[in-house]
């Protein structure tokens, strides 16, 4: 335990007895998406606001529907939404072709071969 972390524990000890060494995380809601959240804000999105892009989306949910999620519920790729079906998950990019980094290989092997032969690479 740092030390620093030790030594606020202790001013709270002195300050606030023991109720002062409890975890303040405990009993407080939860700030994740609920599922009927989810199910709600997917049933508007097939409903009305199919052709939206995600911002243009949240904003609309922000606006007419009060809704207190970030951007980030709404934005793609996010598990959450494609676990509803929301927004489909998207396709990975496949890797860039590495062709550069084999060249200085390519170029020593040459090398080795034609002062094996005895002539130029």
């Amino acid at each position: 335990m740092p030390g620093r972390h030790f030594r606020r524990l202790i001013e709270r000890y002195e300050d606030e007895g023991r109720e002062g060494l409890r975890d303040r995380r405990l009993g407080k809601p939860s700030r994740r998406a609920t599922t009927s959240e989810l199910m709600r804000m997917r049933r508007l999105y097939q409903e009305c606001y199919g052709d939206f892009s995600a911002k243009q989306f949240h904003e609309q949910l922000q606006e007419r529907h009060g809704y207190k999620l970030g951007y980030t519920v709404t934005r793609r790729p996010n598990p959450s939404v494609q676990r509803i079906g929301l927004e489909a998950a998207r396709k990975r990019r496949p890797r860039a072709s590495a062709n550069h980094l084999l060249w200085p290989m390519k170029k020593t092997a040459r090398a080795v071969a034609a002062a094996r032969d005895g002539g130029r690479f």
